[in-house]
């Protein structure tokens, strides 16, 4: 930013024959006399003189700027305005890049040029001490870190390190920085950037015994968790914050390896949120007892959010079961990782609010469905099992499933297959919403297992309420569990069918013939003509729109001429489909299109008009025999 300045007077080149005329000109008395003054015998001390009237000049000119540039408009500011507008700077700074650890000192002080754009403004900069509550230590810019700790007073810090930070070998001013601040940190972010030991070797120098200011702890070993040699080493000192951090909200250790008894969850009252990673690696010895775990968490009634991997209890056969515990009625986030073991028996072992927000991902390598049934149900029954006054003000899951997304996907970059159930108990167009209840689980099963999976999820929860299906990677799905499971629903409005979702499957279920509805307050039982009775709106992204049902039936009537044929039956029936939207899909063109709309006019299509092309056969070839080869349409009304 550049303010306005005088110009500086042009230089004097008289000839030294016009002196006295030059001194004729509004000079000050002081330099007139000195200009009257040359013909003097003594030439040293005469250059002396004028060179001290140069610089009495200089600091003139140099009052008179500073004059000038403060009644400019934009110097006018008040030092409060300024200042907001200093931390607004740096905020954006930091903001720019997620990864703040990995920069440079240069480019994590970029903005402090800005605030030496004049005099004025260089000292509102160092006067705000909130601007200089981030420390930054870095060993090529050492000083730093001492000039912003001196600078922000005594106000709490925010502190971000990984183990380039100090330099290596550590630079002794860094060193005697970090030793001071303990009882000024209110934030601490300290993260590993390398394979090797060099979180171990930062946490050395960070001998914290006590921090009575801090609030936040993040502390993520995930480069551990990478390689196999640093898996398992503890990097934590010995007296790291045991003493006493009252004030302490938000806790993450990830991937650190660190006994339960090394971590500060003791005698932290104010603790909402507790954030545990383990590798697969973590053993007994690590992880706490039942007992340990159950009294930690009692002792934290402010708790909020509990999220563990590979962290919870490891259940034992002999172990008997322990009496259901009832956990803080604050405590409406959970998520764990681990074992389906290990999370059964927590789940059976705790009463969770109602309306809590569950994810779970079972890490057995090959569940059963009789274990994943065991897991989803025991979640259930424990927020079923909280008795008292509810404290959030949210729908439970317990009162229903509005809104289901079935993906059978490759999620993780190990490319295994993952399975995922995501329920809400309500219908939200944000898809940032977090799902109420996520289950996840590594998908080794068989295409019939999956199938069971699916009829499991109807037998534990309510799915009368449901509005929205999201189907993802559904190729195991079958005529008959459309059919068992979804066609009768009366409320089910929107599906979505995503990925190798089987059309030919899907289209052969919602042209079923009559689906009797039981209404216990009717009589007779009440009867809709159609399966998806209420169904109004379909979404097809990414399917083959020509993936017939079995290989033998490659020849038969296209899957997608059927579909248009059905929505020209149910256009004129009590359950018209009102919206179809085609996006990325195979197999289509822009006849199809027209085939469609002129099927129901009144049906609004919206198509993005991309065109693949896909072999059916070869989609079938690579399927397994029991996808392609199918008896689930013995006995049904074509």
């Amino acid at each position: 930013m550049t303010t306005h300045q005088m110009d500086s007077p042009g230089t004097l080149n008289t000839p030294t024959g016009e002196v006295v005329a030059a001194a004729s000109t509004p000079f000050s008395n002081s330099t007139q006399i000195l200009l009257a003054s040359t013909k003097g015998p003594d030439t040293t001390k005469y250059r002396e003189e004028l060179a001290l009237r140069l610089h009495e000049l200089e600091l003139e000119e140099q009052a008179l700027r500073t004059s000038h540039n403060s009644v400019t408009q934009i110097c006018r500011l008040s030092d409060e305005v300024l200042g907001r507008i200093f931390l607004g700077l740096a905020l954006m700074a930091r903001q720019e890049t997620r990864y703040i650890f990995y920069l440079s000192s240069a480019e994590k002080l970029r903005w402090v040029p800005q605030t030496n754009i004049c005099r004025h403004w260089r000292e509102v900069a160092i006067r705000c001490t909130s601007l200089w509550t981030r420390p930054v230590f870095n060993e090529k810019m050492p000083e730093w870190a001492t000039i912003m700790l001196a600078r922000s007073k005594q106000l709490p810090l925010t502190l971000n390190l990984n183990e380039d930070a100090l330099g290596s070998p550590p630079d002794p001013t860094n060193i005697k920085a970090l030793s001071t601040i303990a009882g000024r940190l209110r934030v601490v972010n300290i993260q590993s950037s390398d394979y090797g030991d060099g979180l171990s070797k930062l946490l050395s120098h960070c001998q914290w015994s006590t921090a009575p200011m801090l609030e936040s702890l993040t502390v993520d070993n995930s480069y551990a968790d990478c390689m196999p040699y640093s898996r398992g080493k503890d990097p934590f000192p010995k007296v790291f914050l045991l003493g006493r951090t009252p004030s302490l909200r938000i806790l993450e250790v990830l991937f650190c390896y660190v006994k339960w008894s090394k971590l500060p969850v003791y005698n932290v009252p104010q603790m909402t949120h507790l954030s545990l990673a383990g590798g697969e690696e973590t053993q007994s010895k690590k992880r706490p007892s039942t007992q340990e775990f159950l009294n930690t968490l009692l002792a934290m009634p402010l708790l909020e959010s509990l999220k563990l991997v590979n962290f919870l209890p490891i259940a034992r056969n002999k172990q008997p079961q322990p009496t259901r515990t009832t956990l803080p009625a604050r405590l409406t986030d959970v998520e764990l990782e681990d074992s389906g073991a290990n999370i059964t028996r927590f789940f059976n072992t705790v009463a969770l609010p109602r309306s809590a927000t569950v994810k779970v991902f079972d890490r057995t390598k090959k569940p059963s469905s009789n274990q994943i049934k065991a897991q989803i149900l025991s979640a259930k029954l424990c927020l079923e099992s909280q008795s008292g006054p509810q404290t959030a003000i949210r729908p439970s899951i317990l009162n229903g499933v509005r809104k289901l997304e079935a993906k059978y996907v490759y999620l993780d970059s190990d490319r295994k297959k993952k399975t995922v159930f995501k329920m809400w108990p309500l219908i939200d167009d944000d898809p940032e919403n977090p799902a109420t209840f996520k289950f996840k689980y590594k998908d080794d099963a068989d295409y019939k297992t999956r199938g069971v999976n699916l009829h499991l999820l109807q037998e534990v929860f309510d799915l009368v309420p449901l509005e929205m299906l999201i189907l993802e990677g559904g190729s195991h799905v079958c005529t008959d569990t459309w059919r068992t499971v979804f066609a009768p629903l009366p409320n089910l409005k929107e599906i979505k069918l995503v990925g190798d979702t089987h059309f030919g499957r899907f289209v052969r279920a919602i042209r079923l013939g009559k689906v009797r509805i039981v209404d216990p307050t009717a009589t007779p039982p009440r009867i809709k003509p159609l399966a998806f009775p209420s169904l109004s709106k379909l979404t097809f992204s990414g399917i083959d729109l020509d993936l017939k049902r079995t290989q033998q039936k490659k020849k038969a009537v296209s899957p997608f001429k059927k579909f248009c044929q059905l929505m020209e039956t149910r256009s004129a029936s009590s359950a018209p489909i009102h919206e179809v939207i085609i996006e990325d899909c195979k197999n289509i063109a822009i006849r199809e299109k027209w085939r469609l709309e002129a099927s129901a006019p009144r049906m609004h299509v919206q198509w993005d008009e991309k065109e693949h092309a896909a072999s059916t056969w070869a989609t079938l070839e690579h399927s397994p025999e029991s996808l392609a080869e199918s008896s689930d349409d013995a006995g049904t009304p074509t």
